[in-house]
């Protein structure tokens, strides 16, 4: 079973060093430019971002590290922060608003994915494993701020335990919150058939959480083991994919539905491995049409992963790989899920590949009916960083920002911001 190890350490501990915070620099192949808003210099400041960024309504960016800060107990380079960024005129100054940590009763390890904010100002969040220290089966956890200062609560303890649980376990990447407050997400492992879930926890009156079980995969025609966040259409359809399963065994995307019976599953797209991709990590994004697009990191005729389009047509959805990669200048392995803007242009990142072998931040765009692909950077390694994972975000003004997890200044990767 392939698991994306944001909590297991599948990113290596490279480390480079360099001598400038902040630079720009060139793309080679486009007229954008990288500046590094911040280095993450280890120990308390934070170590290896994997996470994309959300913004508050004032332009501040908030996020995760996987390692780094002061608590105890996970792994050399500590349990993981939760930071902000903010602007300050043509620089950027961090601030680290909470160190994840250990206790003897409570766990809280490897914050896996992007926090979600309320508008309200609290962020929510899934670490992958942690939480009850009997079962360190990953938990989901809100942030609130009070006079100034940024607390933990745990929500929901997942305590699944393999083949028939009631729960699940090992949280996925991140969390989709609806008009209403409920939160919805997914577990990699545990469920009734053991091959993962995807849950609702809604609030209750009295400030309690309620967690329900929506689907269970059965490792089969359904798939297995999801991990992205889900997206939820204007009906109320939840849409994802899983890494494992479907009829070739390399994954599905598949979409929940409501009905009075309670969720239905319907499997969109079955990845064969091939061609078209497999093994999709990354989730979904849609657009105003209902067009449904993602990432596979796996696959392709380069073998090297894909983006790709379904499109549903009278009750069939028709799958287009839109672009595939080759490993070179272009980029392999995508290692997050693309971004979609206002325009319709997708954005994306992946593992390798590039100019310089090191992973690149690209756009693809629709030009005349034909999808044509720019690296918007290609990383080098060194001041910029490598290996750039867990997603971007774009502003209404075209500019990106994401987290490269390796490298820069200290060697404990950086966050980012490319400008058109």
């Amino acid at each position: 079973m392939k698991l994306c190890a944001l909590a297991s350490g599948w990113i290596r501990r490279g480390l480079v060093t360099a001598s400038v915070l902040f630079i720009l620099l060139s793309s080679a192949r486009a007229g954008a430019k990288l500046k590094v808003l911040h280095a993450f210099a280890g120990g308390s400041d934070g170590t290896y971002p994997i996470a994309p960024p959300a913004f508050d309504h004032m332009g501040n960016l908030y996020a995760v590290t996987e390692e780094g800060g002061t608590g105890t107990g996970c792994s050399t380079y500590g349990c993981g922060v939760m930071y902000e960024l903010h602007p300050n005129g043509t620089q950027w100054s961090e601030k680290i608003l909470y160190d994840f940590f250990t206790t003897d009763n409570i766990q809280t390890l490897a914050p896996a994915g992007a926090l979600t904010l309320d508008p309200n100002g609290s962020f929510y969040g899934v670490d992958s494993v942690g939480g009850d220290a009997t079962c360190d089966c990953g938990e989901v956890y809100q942030m609130t701020r009070v006079s100034g200062v940024w607390t933990k609560t745990t929500i929901h303890d997942f305590v699944g335990n393999g083949y028939g649980s009631s729960d699940g376990n090992y949280g996925g990447a991140g969390l989709l919150r609806d008009s209403a407050g409920n939160l919805y997400g997914v577990t990699v492992q545990a469920g009734s058939f053991g091959n993962g879930t995807v849950f609702k926890i809604a609030p209750n009156a009295d400030g309690t959480w309620t967690e329900s079980i929506i689907y269970n995969f059965s490792g089969f025609r359904d798939g297995a083991n999801p991990f992205a966040p889900l997206v939820m259409d204007a009906t109320g359809a939840l849409y994802g994919t899983t890494q494992d399963g479907g009829v070739y065994g390399y994954g599905t995307v598949f979409k929940l539905t409501l009905s009075t019976g309670g969720w239905t599953e319907t499997t969109l797209y079955d990845f064969t491995g091939g061609s078209g991709g497999g093994n999709p990590v990354f989730g979904v994004v849609l657009d105003s049409a209902g067009n449904v697009y993602g990432a596979a990191d796996t696959g392709g005729s380069n073998r090297t992963g894909v983006v790709y389009k379904l499109t549903p047509t009278k009750g069939i959805w028709n799958y287009v790989p839109i672009h595939t990669f080759s490993g070179n200048s272009d980029g392999g392995n995508p290692s997050s899920t693309v971004t979609i803007d206002a325009g319709g242009n997708l954005y994306g990142t992946t593992l390798y590949g590039g100019l310089y072998q090191y992973g690149t931040v690209y756009k693809i765009s629709n030009v005349n009916g034909k999808w044509e692909e720019t690296v918007l950077h290609s990383f080098t390694g060194g001041n910029d960083g490598w290996q750039p994972y867990g997603g971007l975000m774009v502003d209404s003004s075209g500019n990106v920002y994401g987290s490269a997890s390796q490298g820069g200044r200290y060697g404990f990767g950086l966050a980012f911001e490319i400008t058109p």
